[in-house]
């Protein structure tokens, strides 16, 4: 019994050292441990792991009091991969604790995450990838709200370092990469497009133009005009109905190469600075690119050099945003179309600025062939005004824009061979209605020096209720001597509408009407203005004030080519520039945007 009891003393004891030995075995190992690691930080990034275990609220307290195997994880296992530090923690569960288990792997995988962020960059030359994210997003400004697409970069365009750390390393001896090249993988050219700033997607050191089949947002380029011109841009979509709406100074971040040159069209330009002298595009690219004379709004220092389209891409070393073949040859079409085609517009079939003349005999129109019996000689350009009391505020102007218009036409003598002017003045009716007054004043046709007098004879009197004799004004313009053979336009000039205000089939307006029903000689819209539509005649309205909102959306139920002007003030030269503009240009393009960033 005795010899037994000493040997389970002796045997405890034994037991006891052994316990020690090994307590203290591993309390060397994890400090040995730990000292390699910390080596290893030290001899790395010490400072950035330091940093970012403290953002992933890693416990640096843990790291030293966890058992040898958790700190052999945590340290030597993540810096080589995350499958070394989840086979060492499954071959050493059974001498761990469950959550001590779960201790470990978590934070074995956080530190994995650090170290990985903290990898070098790809020394590639070249982009490695971007990826984009496309977000709806909503463009709200004082004059417009409406959604679009935001196309969002996911990256910077370079990746981490494909190699991984060797156990016990604290670096490789190969070049930072994120791939190797092949023909199917490969890393991108670093060339950015001009005007979204997308990178080219084809290999970096490529031959020959560059190309994006991701160009996205033109957040760099602001909208502008020449100085001078409407600082609102109307945005309008194929049917004529407004889409979007900018100002000049609004940044583009809504457009994108693709939508904005398809929808520019033809003969579109975009802006390059001139570099003056023999380097002037006008002098290098000749027909394709002109100087500009015009100071633009919000880059009134720099001057530019306009340049079509598809040549501004090639001058940039890019392939256009637009592969289709019927998108490319629309842009490059000139953009002057036949007078005559008032339904569907005909172009000219002849490339962009092929000829600085206006004259139509100088362009090719496919058409033309039908308006042989028909040719153009000349313009006819005729005036309605209301000469009411209430014109008092306009009408002055309104004679003297008509005068300097008719000079203005002077200049376009070599281009149009006959330019003739008309006037009808109208009132209103009488209370009670009386079928003998005189309602309206006509000159018809006739030279310059008559129609003067016939405007110095015009007094705005007259009028008692807010509806004036419109109709009677327009349907006196049908019966004045137009010239078939030339372009025919009536100018509306009015802040009132016609009579009517009690049916939805004469409801013009809101306010006190003496013939509520319409207009007491019983004219009729759809007659008048299908009349006008059957002389190829184009009716434009000038509106004064907002009175005419009403009859404007009457009247294109039934004319609905009718084209509203609308002058953002009443001032002479404002007013006149509309007119003439609109007499003597039929095309316009005024989404010009240029980079105020780089």
């Amino acid at each position: 019994m005795m010899k037994s009891k000493n040997i389970f003393v002796r045997n405890k004891i034994i037991f006891v050292k052994r316990t020690a030995l090994f307590k203290i075995v591993k309390i060397s190992a994890i400090i040995f441990e730990i000292i390699t690691a910390i080596t290893l930080v030290m001899k790395s990034t010490s400072a950035k792991i330091l940093v970012h275990i403290a953002k992933s609220n890693v416990n640096l307290t843990e790291l030293i009091n966890i058992k040898f195997i958790s700190v052999q994880i945590r340290i030597m296992g993540a810096i080589k991969n995350a499958n070394y530090a989840r086979k060492i923690a499954q071959n050493n569960i059974s001498i761990l604790q469950k959550e001590e288990v779960y201790i470990v792997r978590k934070s074995a995988l956080e530190f994995i995450h650090i170290v990985d962020s903290l990898k070098e960059t790809c020394s590639k030359q070249g982009i490695c990838n971007v990826e984009y994210e496309s977000v709806q997003v909503t463009w709200k400004t004082n004059i417009a709200e409406f959604q679009y697409i935001k196309y969002i970069p996911k990256t910077g365009g370079k990746k981490k370092c494909m190699h991984q750390i060797a156990k016990g390393k604290y670096e490789h001896a190969e070049e930072h990469i994120c791939m190797r090249d092949t023909d199917v993988q490969y890393h991108y050219c670093d060339q950015k497009c001009p005007e979204c700033q997308s990178f080219c997607e084809l290999q970096y050191g490529h031959a020959g133009l560059h190309y994006s089949s991701k160009h996205r947002n033109k957040d760099d380029q602001k909208f502008t005009q020449q100085q001078g011109k409407n600082s609102q841009i109307k945005v309008l979509s194929e049917d004529g109905k407004l889409v979007k709406n900018y100002v000049v100074g609004d940044v583009s971040s809504p457009e994108t190469c693709r939508e904005s040159c398809k929808r520019r069209g033809r003969s579109h330009f975009h802006l390059i600075e001139c570099k003056g002298g023999d380097s002037c595009l006008e002098k290098t690219l000749q027909r394709y690119a002109r100087h500009s004379k015009e100071k633009y709004q919000g880059f009134e220092n720099k001057r530019f050099d306009e340049i079509l389209c598809f040549q501004f891409w090639e001058q940039k070393m890019w392939a256009h945003p637009l592969q289709n073949t019927e998108d490319i040859d629309n842009i490059q079409g000139c953009d002057a179309y036949c007078p005559q085609c008032l339904e569907v517009k005909q172009f000219c079939q002849e490339r962009g600025w092929h000829t600085n003349s206006n004259k139509i005999k100088d362009h090719k129109f496919a058409c033309a062939v039908n308006h042989q019996q028909d040719l153009i000689h000349g313009i006819d350009v005729a005036f309605v005004i209301d000469t009411t009391g209430s014109m008092s505020p306009y009408i002055n102007s309104c004679i003297e824009i008509i005068k300097k218009t008719m000079q203005k036409f002077v200049e376009f003598k070599e281009h149009i061979q006959v330019c003739q002017f008309a006037v009808v003045s109208y009132k209103d009716h009488n209370v009670p209605y009386n079928m003998n007054q005189q309602v309206v004043q006509v000159q018809d046709f006739a030279s310059a020096d008559v129609i003067n007098q016939f405007l110095g004879q015009l007094k705005a009197a007259g009028g008692g209720d807010f509806a004036e004799a419109l109709l009677d004004g327009l349907d006196a313009s049908i019966r004045l001597g137009w010239t078939d053979k030339n372009v025919k336009v009536l100018y509306l000039i009015a802040d009132a509408p016609p009579h009517g205000n009690n049916n939805k089939q004469k409801m013009y307006h809101n306010f006190k009407d003496d013939y509520p029903d319409g207009c007491p000689c019983g004219l009729e819209q759809t007659m008048i203005l299908q009349k006008i539509q059957d002389k190829n005649i184009q009716l434009k309205v000038i509106k004064l004030n907002q009175n005419l909102e009403m009859m404007i959306s009457k009247f294109k139920e039934d004319y609905s080519n009718l084209i509203e002007l609308t002058p953002s003030n009443i001032e002479q030269n404002e007013f006149q520039n509309i007119l003439i503009k609109d007499i003597c240009k039929y095309l316009e393009h005024n989404e010009i945007t240029y980079q105020y960033r780089c």
